[in-house]
């Protein structure tokens, strides 16, 4: 890999992560809406 291919492995990577935490929460406060 040279780095722009290694840069671009990582920016989706960190962007799969973050879309999952985001969805993750989302999902949590569902929960806590449906709850109460």
């Amino acid at each position: 890999f040279n780095d722009g291919e290694t840069y671009k492995i990582h920016s989706i990577g960190i962007m799969k992560l973050v879309i999952s935490a985001h969805a993750g929460s989302l999902i949590f406060h569902a929960n806590v809406v449906k709850t109460f």
